[in-house]
């Protein structure tokens, strides 16, 4: 074992949801709200430079010393490990983040009550979007918790994740056999990652009267809505009329729980099927913020800025969060912040 991996299993041992290394200094950890030290010991800059650099590949080690900065998220002692590399006058500084054995329960994604009202209509479709490790799978056990033991409705949980003590109307399955789900008798149908190639079979389970949700990997909701709205247009569906909400997640390090969600969320009235086909995202989204307190609708930075305002993350994650941190200070600003 490496000694960066040693570091890192004795602060995941010591339930921390962060740890911090640079040049001169003992690393340290962030337990809760806290910050301590995680030993004594301390590295020199071309010791540190080594420590931290070990964990890229040779294309990323590139990038990282050619910009003087890398963000990104990559495999650690068998889970997503949030890493930030940055080069100071000192040497190479580095944060490592991950998310916390603390599981997540419904209302910790602050989604209004008539979200689930969407998710038990007859017929419909549901987008759950975000970068990898988001939440998304999470996300999609809840709502098979939450519908399976509050309604009479029969729900089929199509992943390669393995699912335990769901209720009795919830039936999981292999994603792979998701071309039988028409068949089935369900009446909502989750899917967890459906590749380009399963998305014909969304479109099909849709028409055939059913409420499909389904989670995609991209950067954000828009790109993902942009993704989607593409495929349509190739392929000559009309899946676009089907959708009824769009879900977007981010799991950020937070101040008492070791990562919080952020979530965007889009619900399509009428008033936005027009601008959905022909993908005028920057009217969705003005929609999306002037419209949020009739309907619980908000972006990212909207998100963003009620957790901060709930004392449930710092400052610094939610402007590394934004992707328009400009708008998230004007955000601040109208807040008194």
């Amino acid at each position: 074992m490496s000694r960066l991996d040693q570091l890192l299993t004795k602060a995941m041992e010591m339930r921390a949801g962060e740890m911090w290394m640079a040049p001169g200094q003992p690393a340290r950890i962030r337990v809760g709200r806290d910050w301590k030290d995680l030993t004594t010991e301390t590295w020199d800059a071309q010791n540190t430079k080594t420590l931290l650099s070990s964990s890229l590949g040779e294309f990323d080690k590139r990038e990282f010393f050619e910009k003087g900065h890398w963000n990104g998220t990559m495999r650690l002692m068998g889970r997503p490990v949030g890493l930030q590399l940055q080069i100071t006058e000192q040497g190479i500084a580095g944060s490592f983040r991950w998310r916390g054995t603390e599981a997540m329960d419904w209302d910790s994604w602050t989604l209004p009550v008539h979200t689930l009202d969407v998710l038990t209509r007859t017929r419909g479709m549901t987008m759950i979007a975000g970068p990898g490790f988001s939440g998304k799978s999470s996300l999609l056990a809840l709502i098979a918790q939450k519908i399976g033991s509050g309604s009479e409705r029969l729900v089929h949980l199509y992943s390669d994740q393995t699912h335990s003590d769901l209720p009795a109307r919830v039936s999981s399955f292999p994603l792979k056999s998701l071309t039988q789900a028409s068949v089935g008798p369900a009446d909502l149908i989750l899917i967890d990652g459906a590749p380009v190639g399963m998305w014909s079979t969304i479109l099909d389970l849709c028409e055939s009267g059913r409420h499909v949700v389904f989670s995609m990997t991209a950067v954000d909701l828009f790109s993902a809505l942009d993704r989607w709205r593409e495929f349509h247009e190739r392929s000559g569906r009309r899946g676009l009329e089907a959708l009824q909400m769009g879900i977007g997640t981010r799991l950020i390090a937070g101040l008492e729980a070791s990562m919080v969600p952020a979530v965007e969320l889009l619900l399509v009235t009428q008033k936005l099927r027009a601008p959905l086909r022909a993908g005028s995202w920057a009217e969705i989204e003005d929609e999306m913020k002037t419209a949020g307190e009739k309907t619980g609708m908000r972006t990212l930075n909207q998100s963003l800025l009620q957790l901060l305002l709930r004392r449930k993350i710092e400052m610094r994650a939610a402007f590394h969060e934004s992707q328009n941190p400009d708008e998230f200070d004007l955000l601040l600003k109208k807040v008194g912040i």
